[in-house]
C-alpha cells in the first residue's frame, strides 16, 4: 500500500480525503502510512487544516538534499531563515515558512507551486553577466550555459551552490549562505576614471566576474569608492568598448543619454538610481548605484516586474496594462502607477525601445510593492545593431492614446529637456548632437 500511495503522490500533491477515496482506505490507515513515509523523508505535508496537502519529495543530482533553506539578508547584513523550499513531484516546489517568526516577508506562504516562487526568480542569472557566470561554472554544475534554456531545478541548484551574490535580499541553501557570510568585499579605488579603466580591462580578459545582473550591455558589478568624500558603494559599472570606431562612439552617446534621462526623471520626483559618469581617453563609464545593496553587507528586497506579473497577473505583454492591473488590485499605490506611466510615455518620446518587464523593479512596503529606483532608460533605438551597423533615421513617435492624454504635455516637456541636455553635452558625438537637435525640434512642433 505504501508503494501505491507514493505512486499516487508522484502524480501530484493531494489532500488526505482525495487519497482515501482513490486508494479506498480509511483515514486512520492513510495517516499511519503518511507518518511512516514522512519519517523516511519520502513525502512532506504542506499547509494546515483544510488546506493540508501531501507531496512526494524528488531529488536533483546537483544538490545534496531536496530541502533547501531560504534566507533573507536585512539592511545590516544579518541573515534570517524564513522558509524551506523542497522539490516535489511531478515538477513542483513546496514552500514551508518558519513557524512562530515575525517575518519581514508577508508574501511567503505555505504553498505548492509549478515553478520557483516569484521572490526567488531574481536568483536566476540573466543577461550579459549571467551568461558569463553560468558559462564559467558549467564544468562544475551540469546545466545549460544560458539558464534561459534551463529548468527551474537548474536555477535552484545554481542558487543553492553559487547564489551568494545575486540581486535582491534572498539566499537559498547553506552553501550559498556560508559563502555570503565569509565574503569580505574590498572596495575598488575608483575615484579616478583610470582605476575603472583597469577594472574594465581585467573584466574583459576574464579576471573579474561580478554578481549577476540583467541586461545585454557590457558591465561588471563591484564595490567601489567613487566619490572623493563618502562611503564605498555597490554598483553596476557599464562601459563603452575601448576600440575607437562608430560603434564605440555610439555607446558613449547612449551611456551619456542614460545618465541624462535619469536626471530628467529625478526632476519629476520619480525615484531613479544614482549614477556617475567618468571618462578616459579610451572609454566612458556609467556607474549605477545598486538599490538592492545597503552599506558593506546589507541588502534590500528586489523583484523584477516580470516575476511579479507572472505571479499575480500572468500576461507580461504590456507594461502599462500590467501597471493598471496592479494599481486596481491595490498591489501598488497610485503614485507608483503614475510614475510607471510617466516613465513609459517618456521612454516612447526618447526612443527607448527596450521597455520590458525586466527593466522595471519593485521593493516591498508592508503588503504592497513599491516602485524601485529607475534604471536602463535610454534611447535604445539608436543602439548599434548586431552586425555593428548604426540605425538610420529618427525613432518613430508613437501616438499618445486618449487614456493617457493628461500626461501628454508633461512627457513632451520632459523629452524636450532631455534632448536639449543631450545636445549640450561635451561628451556626445557630432552625429548624435544632430540627432538630439532634430528630435527636440520635431517634439516642439
Amino acid at each position: 500500500m505504501e508503494a501505491l500511495l507514493l505512486r499516487q503522490l508522484r502524480l501530484a500533491a493531494q489532500k488526505a480525503s482525495d487519497l482515501c477515496r482513490v486508494l479506498r482506505i480509511s483515514q486512520p490507515t492513510l495517516h499511519r502510512l503518511l507518518k511512516r513515509l514522512e519519517r523516511e523523508r519520502k513525502i512532506l505535508q504542506v499547509g494546515n487544516a483544510r488546506r493540508t496537502q501531501y507531496a512526494a519529495i524528488r531529488h536533483h543530482s546537483a544538490l545534496r538534499t531536496a530541502k533547501q533553506p531560504i534566507y533573507t539578508i536585512d539592511k545590516k547584513g544579518r541573515a534570517e531563515k524564513i522558509a524551506t523550499i523542497t522539490s516535489v513531484y511531478p515538477n513542483h516546489f513546496a514552500v514551508k515558512p518558519e513557524r512562530n517568526k515575525k517575518s519581514r516577508t508577508p508574501f511567503v506562504h505555505a504553498e505548492i507551486l509549478p515553478s520557483l516562487p516569484f521572490y526567488l526568480q531574481g536568483l536566476r542569472p540573466e543577461g550579459y553577466l549571467g551568461r558569463l557566470l553560468t558559462a564559467r561554472l558549467k564544468p562544475v554544475l551540469d546545466m545549460p550555459s544560458d539558464l534561459r534554456d534551463g529548468s527551474e531545478d537548474d536555477v535552484l541548484a545554481f542558487a543553492a551552490v553559487f547564489g551568494s551574490d545575486m540581486p535582491g535580499a534572498f539566499i537559498v541553501g547553506e552553501d550559498a549562505l556560508r559563502k555570503y557570510l565569509e565574503k569580505q568585499d574590498v572596495a575598488v579605488e575608483a575615484r579616478t576614471p583610470e582605476a575603472l579603466q583597469i577594472a574594465a580591462t581585467q573584466f574583459e580578459t576574464g579576471e573579474r566576474i561580478g554578481s549577476s545582473a540583467g541586461g545585454e550591455q557590457p558591465k561588471f558589478a563591484a564595490y567601489l569608492r567613487v566619490l572623493k568624500k563618502g562611503a564605498p558603494l555597490h554598483a553596476i559599472v557599464k562601459f563603452s568598448p575601448e576600440k575607437k570606431n562608430a560603434v564605440s562612439v555610439r555607446w558613449v552617446d547612449l551611456l551619456v543619454s542614460e545618465h541624462i534621462a535619469l536626471e530628467v526623471l529625478r526632476s519629476e520626483n520619480i525615484p531613479v538610481s544614482n549614477t556617475h559618469l567618468l571618462s578616459t581617453q579610451q572609454r566612458i563609464f556609467l556607474v549605477v548605484e545598486r538599490f538592492d545593496r545597503v552599506g558593506p553587507k546589507g541588502r534590500q528586497n528586489y523583484f523584477s516586474f516580470g516575476a511579479l506579473d507572472d505571479a499575480f497577473h500572468g500576461d507580461r505583454l504590456f507594461v502599462r496594462k500590467a501597471a493598471q492591473y496592479f494599481f486596481e488590485n491595490k498591489l501598488i499605490t497610485k503614485k507608483d502607477y503614475t510614475a510607471l506611466l510617466l516613465m513609459s510615455l517618456f521612454g516612447d518620446r526618447i526612443g527607448n525601445t527596450d521597455q520590458h518587464f525586466g527593466n522595471i523593479s519593485f521593493t516591498t512596503k508592508g503588503n504592497r510593492f513599491q516602485l524601485a529606483p529607475a534604471y536602463d532608460i535610454l534611447p535604445m533605438w539608436y543602439a548599434p545593431r548586431s552586425q555593428g551597423v548604426l540605425p538610420q533615421g529618427l525613432h518613430p513617435l508613437p501616438t499618445i492614446l486618449p487614456e493617457y492624454e493628461e500626461f501628454k504635455k508633461k512627457v513632451q516637456r520632459m523629452a524636450i529637456i532631455f534632448w536639449q541636455r543631450v545636445s549640450e553635452s561635451p561628451l556626445v558625438s557630432r552625429g548624435f548632437l544632430k540627432i538630439a537637435k532634430q528630435n527636440r525640434e520635431r517634439i516642439e512642433e
